[in-house]
């Protein structure tokens, strides 16, 4: 299978299944085919793939910052975890690629993530925040809580490619969007209401608040390269390039139709609660 044929056929039908939660319309197929940063070397997805079309059963992990974690450690119970994006891969493959009798059960998920931590945490501790059983896919989200310490990502990248049996390893990337202070200059992340911070639904009157705030979004100050974070973003796009990894990233994905402001729902403060946060979990438009 040559490079990018098993993340096509990956993402083919994963783009095609309906998964219950906030903002699964907002992008299209060739939206979801152009966030595809990085094709990398397939030779792992195509084992997991190959396992998947078989009908074994597979485990999804996921290790990350608050992106992934959900910001908060109350997202680890109950059904309030619906929103984060590897919950809705699970769900997806498990829908996409049901198993067959014998695998002992449906596709299994874990939430490795912590919330506020980034790389120079995970290159010490990362066998233990994933699942004692293996993972068969990992997720890596740090394009946003990095630290500044980029080396450390490559190095919790490096114990995880080392991992035997080999896992499947995509490096996901969010963006850090970008808005206009007052006097015209770049100005820091916004941020949402407390009550929102404590995992209090919007009230509507909050909710113009925080559109206010981020009316202020210039569509064309929004660029290619990471503004924010010493551009950690760039420099993990180029980890995984040099490690031919596959990576796929917000930026990829959305930066053009937010730059052409066409549509409200591709609009920044539409999917994200502030300018790292993606906003699966709350709706502020």
């Amino acid at each position: 299978m040559h490079a990018p044929e098993a993340i096509r056929a990956l993402l083919k039908p994963l783009s095609h299944q309906h998964v219950t939660g906030h903002n699964d319309t907002l992008l299209n197929e060739s939206m979801v085919s152009g966030g595809v940063e990085h094709f990398g070397n397939d030779e792992r997805l195509g084992c997991l793939l190959a396992r998947l079309q078989a009908g074994e059963r597979v485990t999804v992990a996921a290790v990350g910052g608050s992106v992934s974690a959900g910001s908060s450690y109350t997202v680890r119970r109950g059904s309030t975890s619906s929103f984060l994006y590897h919950v809705k891969v699970a769900k997806a493959l498990r829908a996409a690629y049901p198993t067959r009798n014998g695998s002992d059960g449906s596709h299994r998920h874990h939430n490795g993530a912590l919330p506020a931590t980034g790389p120079k945490f995970y290159e010490h501790c990362i066998l233990g925040q994933l699942p004692k059983e293996g993972a068969d896919l990992v997720l890596i989200e740090f394009a946003v809580n990095t630290d500044r310490a980029p080396a450390a990502f490559e190095r919790t990248l490096r114990r995880v490619l080392a991992l035997r049996p080999r896992p499947a390893v995509i490096v996901v990337n969010i963006h850090a969007w970008t808005m206009r202070s007052d006097f015209g200059k770049m100005a820091p992340c916004w941020h949402p209401p407390k009550e929102a911070k404590r995992g209090r639904p919007m009230a509507a009157a909050r909710s113009r608040q925080v559109q206010a705030h981020i009316g202020r979004l210039d569509p064309q100050l929004q660029v290619w390269t990471d503004i924010y974070n010493e551009r950690d973003e760039d420099k993990l796009a180029a980890i995984s390039v040099h490690y031919d990894l596959p990576l796929v990233s917000m930026r990829a994905a959305l930066l053009r139709a937010v730059r052409e402001d066409r549509e409200a729902h591709t609009r920044a403060g539409y999917f994200m609660i502030d300018c790292k946060h993606p906003n699966g979990q709350v709706r502020v438009s």
